[in-house]
């Protein structure tokens, strides 16, 4: 006998997102501009005296802070929220990271230290961008067809999500 239950609820590949989202995401960026930071210092040490590499810093800081905010009110969000507007909020907060974020950082990079670094780090740029693309596009496709999400935020839940064998079925 097959028993027929709805897949609702945080857990699966939605819990991972939001652990992703609200943790691991915004520890490998606090750990990653960390150490490009120190790895920039210590191979040039004149950088330190430099008020513009203090205000560069700054802006990155500040651009970390907010993309890491992001990323934890939409896990957050997911988390605490069983709304429509959750899943809208964090499709856009991983956009917003994905593509904005590398971008932003190009830009801050062009302001500070002029076209020449800007180019030396387009390369690095691009990659970032077509990670970012294709971080945002499976989540987002993920959260847009995923029967747990539609049965966790949306009103009307999707039917036969699931089938669950119960013990009592021999049929093997």
């Amino acid at each position: 006998m097959d028993e027929q239950k709805l897949v609702k609820g945080i857990g699966g590949w939605l819990a991972f997102l939001i652990l992703v989202l609200v943790a691991i995401s915004p520890l490998i960026s606090w750990t990653s501009l960390t150490g490009t930071i120190a790895q920039i210092e210590s191979n040039t040490p004149t950088y330190l005296l430099s008020d513009q590499w203090q205000n560069y810093k700054t802006a990155e800081w500040v651009l970390l802070i907010v993309t890491v905010g992001m990323s934890m009110s939409a896990g957050i969000s997911l988390y605490r929220n069983h709304r429509p507007g959750s899943v809208n909020y964090t499709i856009f907060c991983l956009w917003a990271i994905g593509i904005g974020s590398p971008i932003t950082d190009l830009l801050i990079t062009l302001g500070f230290f002029g076209s020449d670094k800007m180019n030396a780090a387009l390369p690095l740029t691009l990659g970032e961008l077509i990670r970012g693309f294709f971080v945002a596009g499976i989540w987002t496709a993920y959260l847009m067809k995923s029967k747990r999400v539609r049965n966790t935020y949306y009103s009307e839940p999707v039917a036969n999500a699931t089938v669950v064998e119960s013990a009592d079925d021999n049929t093997g």
